[in-house]
Formats: C-alpha cells, sequence, structure tokens
C-alpha cells in the first residue's frame, strides 16, 4: 500500500512537472511573440528605431525560448523557429522599406537642386521671380519633402532648410 501511494505521489509529481514545463513554454513562446507583434506594429507605423535596444530585448526573449525549448520535440521547435523568421522577415523589410525611403528622398531633393541649379545659372544671382518659375515636379518635390520631413535624414533635411530658405527669401 505505501508503495503504491509512493508511486501514485511520484507519478503526480512528474506530470505536474510536465505541466509547468509546458506552461513555462507557452508563456516563453507567448511573450517572444508578442514582442514581435509589437516591433513589426512599431515599424510599419514610425520612422525611426533604436535597433540595438530592440534587438538587445529580442535576444532575451529568444534566449529564454530557447532554453525552455531545449528538449522538446521538433514540432514545438518549429514554431519557435516561425516566431525567429518572422522578426527577422520584419527587420528586412524595415531595411528595405528604409532604403526605398532614402533613395526617394535623395531624388526629390536631387530634383530641387537640379532645377535650383539651371535656374540660378540662367539668371545669374537675382532670383526675384524664382517662384513663378517653379516647374510641376519641382513643386512636388518640395512638398514631398516638406510632408515626409520628419522621417528624412539630418543632412536631407538641412539641404531641405537650406533650399526653402533661399525659395523664401526671394518671394520676400
Amino acid at each position: 500500500m505505501k508503495t503504491t501511494v509512493l508511486l501514485i505521489s511520484s507519478l503526480v509529481i512528474l506530470a505536474s512537472c510536465d505541466q509547468g514545463v509546458e506552461k513555462s513554454r507557452e508563456q516563453v513562446k507567448s511573450d517572444l511573440m508578442a514582442y514581435v507583434d509589437s516591433v513589426e506594429t512599431a515599424v510599419s507605423t514610425n520612422a525611426e528605431h533604436n535597433w540595438e535596444a530592440i534587438d538587445r530585448r529580442y535576444d532575451e526573449l529568444e534566449d529564454r525560448a530557447d532554453k525552455a525549448f531545449e528538449n522538446a520535440s521538433v514540432e514545438m521547435k518549429a514554431d519557435l523557429e516561425h516566431i525567429e523568421a518572422k522578426y527577422e522577415n520584419t527587420k528586412e523589410e524595415y531595411k528595405a522599406r528604409q532604403a526605398e525611403f532614402k533613395r526617394k528622398a535623395d531624388e526629390q531633393m536631387a530634383e530641387i537642386e537640379s532645377w535650383f541649379n539651371r535656374t540660378t545659372d540662367k539668371t545669374g544671382d537675382k532670383l526675384e521671380e524664382m517662384g513663378d518659375d517653379i516647374n510641376d515636379g519641382v513643386k512636388e518635390s518640395m512638398d514631398w519633402l516638406e510632408n515626409n520631413y520628419e522621417k528624412l535624414e539630418d543632412n536631407t533635411q538641412r539641404k531641405f532648410d537650406e533650399l526653402k530658405e533661399k525659395f523664401n527669401k526671394e518671394k520676400a
């Protein structure tokens, strides 16, 4: 009888340990997934991010998950790998969007600078009627840069400010 009670209590303890490990794994996986989802949302809505801090926190959560899933089944590890792949994909998509945005900003700035140089060459130092001469492409570029000003790199913001100041001086 004592042996039976001892065996049953041992099985209960083992079963509860297994359930504790499963709950721990699920919690760690849930924490990692929630973080990856929040990063995905943040990078789709905001222009600038501190990737060092984001990566540091992700690495902490990933390390916990790796430890929790160390002896897990292949299927369980596949779920974790899916989350890790989603994070890497989110990061790569963000980098691609940022590169495209930078390319577009550089293109818009080049259009304005090119027009400004052409106009300056034609009129010399006097740009009295410059406002009337702005073609649609330059106006569109100025509008685009102004609408996306906060997302521009510092040097592009500085160039834009200088050109805008020149335009405004000549209009006055």
